[in-house]
């Protein structure tokens, strides 16, 4: 018992000291929009220098947060920017600090939040051209110690009020002209080739002919996939029906089987396409794509009885087919990841909804045509570059 009692109290004085250090951590690190600077959030350091003009230092750095935002249908990865003075390694010197030490600090403060600003509306603008987050992180990073340096030199570290003085006034100015610009959506290019798969309902409504007169409107599971280049795009699209009952006796006979398809017995439907289309209207919030197609369709009786040769029957009616329609495309949410514009991935989410018709060629009816409707979830893929 008297170990267990030990090995607690260890374990409570471990996570009060991590505790502790995140509190010195948080502490330790004063942001600009919390105020303005005060004495108290500098360390006390004697120079030993006498000659030395430096009353202390400050020391600031720009923290940067990646963070998902959505503007419209589109989520993507913002960098956000908070400048924050490093309060356990800024100092002043107690004997040399007056008011005018105070304002200089402030006055470099103050200049760093503009430069944020700036560099917060560079990493936000929509069009970067092939400039990446990190080339424009180092620029500003240089500029901000560039600003600093020469406002150093100007005011001779603070010694000369009136440089001061007038820093404070343009800074004044800056900070009320220079504001973050509300956020756009992020400018990104796709790579030529995307891929894409459906999954989601169809219904054909056979028309015209002994084929309409003999079949109901058949519903079946429609998916595919898509290979969209630039504003064309080619498919594979498939269909299998869940079954209907025949209208109509003796249908077809199956000489193999030496069978009839009798009227009320089920009978399975699906097709097989090879797709190409041309998206005419393309945006951040649709599509529209008229597409023509061949392919395969087939209508099954798979009933489990025997005929002719005693084999199970498994009678099929199949042709050529050609089909040609539009599809219309609702795009439910798109998602861009290429924080650092180096490189990443764009994704669509769609409710695409199809309307086409399609002939079939058979040696047992001829020619017989049907309507069909679809719609689908639709999920698109392409490489940002």
């Amino acid at each position: 018992m008297r170990y267990r009692t030990i090995l607690l109290n260890v374990v409570l004085l471990l996570f009060g000291v991590s505790l502790s250090a995140q509190d010195e951590t948080l502490v330790g690190i004063k942001y600009w929009s919390e105020g303005p600077l005060v004495k108290e959030d500098f360390s006390s350091r004697i120079i030993g220098d006498k000659s030395s003009k430096n009353t202390g230092k400050i020391e600031y750095s720009i923290e940067y947060h990646s963070e998902m935002v959505k503007l419209g249908n589109l989520k993507f990865a913002h960098l956000r920017t908070y400048l924050y003075m490093d309060k356990l390694n800024s100092w002043i010197d107690p004997t040399r600090y007056d008011d005018w030490s105070l304002r200089y600090y402030q006055a470099l403060f103050d200049r760093a939040e503009v430069s944020r600003r700036e560099l917060q509306n560079a990493l936000d603008s929509p069009i970067k051209k092939e400039e990446s987050n990190k080339s424009i992180i180092d620029y500003y990073d240089r500029l901000i110690r560039s600003r600093s340096s020469a406002f150093a030199t100007e005011s001779d570290n603070g010694a000369i009020s009136s440089v001061i003085a007038d820093y404070e006034k343009q800074n004044k100015e800056l900070l009320s002209s220079v504001n973050e610009r509300p956020l756009m959506e992020p400018h990104f290019s796709k790579k030529p080739m995307g891929f894409g798969f459906y999954f989601g309902y169809q219904a054909e409504a056979f028309m015209g002919g002994k084929v309409s007169e003999a079949l109901p409107v058949m519903h079946g599971l429609n998916l595919g996939f898509d290979f969209p280049y630039k504003r064309v795009y080619f498919g594979i699209d498939m269909t299998l029906g869940f079954g209907g009952k025949l209208k109509l006796d003796e249908f077809y006979y199956d000489p193999k089987y030496d069978y009839y398809w009798q009227k009320g017995t089920n009978c399975q439907s699906g097709n097989i396409s090879f797709l190409v289309g041309y998206n005419v209207w393309d945006t951040n919030t649709s599509s529209l794509s008229p597409f023509a197609g061949v392919g395969v369709t087939f209508l099954d009786q798979f009933t489990g009885e025997k005929g002719k040769g005693n084999e199970k029957i498994q009678s099929e009616i199949d042709g050529l087919r050609i089909e040609a329609g539009l599809q219309y495309s609702c795009k439910l949410s798109r998602r861009l990841y290429a924080l650092y514009g180096n490189g990443g991935s764009y994704m669509e989410s769609n409710l695409r909804f199809k309307l086409f018709g399609a002939m079939t060629d058979n040696k047992a009816f001829g020619n017989f045509y049907s309507l069909n409707f679809g719609i689908v979830w639709n999920g698109l893929t392409w490489s940002v570059r």
